[in-house]
């Protein structure tokens, strides 16, 4: 199966360098170009403050700043390798908006990180790759950090 255009949504762990990586390597091999992406859980953010009083708005813009900045990176790495590359972010829960980037970026595969956790650790935390693998309707190939 070729690949033209490969989805990869980052977050900057090492599981997400990982996929960064396989995606560029695939991507050069195949001819595709790439759309880096991020959800930036904003909900989340202003749920974590508890204190109605606390401005979350410098909060809220030093993750956008930190994100755009983990975009750029993953573009400048792609470029480097001879690969056409953008980016993406949005202010929504991950699992959706990544299933909703596969689509309005006709990508054809997703390629996702995962810190691999299993048992209580998946049933406590949840698995955005999980969630991912099984909303998406185009293949996900899931990447682990060695």
């Amino acid at each position: 199966m070729i690949f033209s255009k490969l989805l990869v949504p980052i977050d900057g762990s090492e599981p997400s360098r990982a996929a960064v990586r396989t995606a560029v390597s695939l991507a050069k091999d195949q001819g595709a170009s790439i759309v880096f992406c991020h959800a930036l859980e904003t909900v989340a953010l202003l749920h974590a403050a508890e204190q109605p009083a606390i401005d979350t708005g410098p909060a809220i813009e030093q993750a956008r700043q930190r994100v755009s900045t983990l975009i750029d990176g993953a573009i400048r790495i792609a470029n480097e390798a001879g690969v056409q590359a953008k980016g993406s972010m949005g202010e929504a829960d991950a699992v959706p908006f990544i299933v909703a980037q596969a689509k309005a970026q006709a990508a054809d595969l997703i390629v996702i990180g995962t810190h691999g956790r299993g048992g209580l650790a998946l049933a406590f935390l949840g698995s955005t790759a999980q969630g991912v693998l099984r909303s998406a309707d185009v293949p996900v190939l899931v990447v682990t950090a060695h």
